[in-house]
């Protein structure tokens, strides 16, 4: 009988030694992912270096991206580490561009080995300038692999729902009245829902000299010859030979940041 007492405790020793390791590992990982989606990504918005942030994810990391805009427009999109790059670069070197990510304090996560899943929800800020330009939260899941200098991510999946946006792509409704005559209706984000704008556009030349005027002269633009150059006053907005290019470049600046891209309406 107390050879087999001896034999339970030493079970049950090793199944309590065995459940406290495993929970240390999550608690560690759990406090990896807070530190590379809150604390590392916040303060990338502070020094504008995207080093700290760019290190946690594998030289071969691949994600996927899901974006649902405020209207309901759905874009899916394969990530890797190159565009993952980009995309850090494209908000670092944009002048008051902040980005603020919060994490909640308990969250999935299960570590096994060297390998790290956890599932979350990231809540999203995106300030310019000190006006929120959108704001949403993101369903998250994350895996990444123990290496000999800590965690790497090797994957993740980002659902993005927008619930407030101000600044973001814009869809456009061309109309033409002539070769030279157009219509357009800009949709663009407002808030919880995106608002529509019409302009006129026209485009006119004599000489060596071409001009497009919006809303019967409003907006006037110089559109020089040869080079395509769009110009308000001395500010060159684009260069294109292309009609349709030329008014998407107009529309852009007329929505004064609302507009990261204008594309066509589908």
């Amino acid at each position: 009988m107390k050879r087999i007492s001896t034999l339970l405790s030493a079970i049950l020793l090793t199944s309590c030694t065995f459940l406290a390791f495993g929970q240390n590992n999550d608690d560690a990982f759990r406090a990896y992912i807070k530190d590379v989606y809150m604390t590392r990504i916040n303060t990338m918005s502070d020094t504008r270096d995207i080093g700290p942030v760019l290190e946690a994810f594998d030289p071969q990391y691949q994600g996927r991206a899901i974006d649902v805009s405020v209207d309901g427009k759905l874009n899916i999109r394969a990530v890797d580490h190159a565009s993952l790059k980009q995309q850090l670069k494209n908000y670092t070197d944009r002048p008051g561009m902040d980005i603020s990510m919060s994490v909640p304090d308990n969250f999935y996560v299960q570590t096994n080995g060297a390998t790290g899943v956890a599932g979350f929800v990231l809540d999203i800020k995106v300030i310019s300038n000190g006006e929120v330009m959108s704001e949403g939260s993101t369903l998250m899941e994350v895996i990444a692999r123990k290496r000999h200098d800590g965690y790497k991510i090797v994957y993740s999946s980002a659902a993005n729902v927008d619930e407030v946006t101000y600044s973001g792509p814009c869809f456009v409704d061309t109309y033409s009245k002539g070769s030279n005559s157009f219509l357009t209706q800009l949709s663009y984000p407002n808030g919880r829902t995106y608002k529509t704008e019409t302009y006129s556009f026209q485009i006119g030349e004599r000489g060596e000299k071409r001009w497009i005027r919006v809303n019967d002269g409003e907006y006037f633009y110089d559109w020089t010859k040869g080079v395509g150059d769009i110009k308000s006053g001395e500010k060159v907005l684009g260069q294109t030979l292309n009609q349709s290019t030329a008014i998407k470049i107009i529309l852009k600046e007329l929505s004064m940041g609302k507009c990261t891209v204008v594309q066509p309406n589908k």
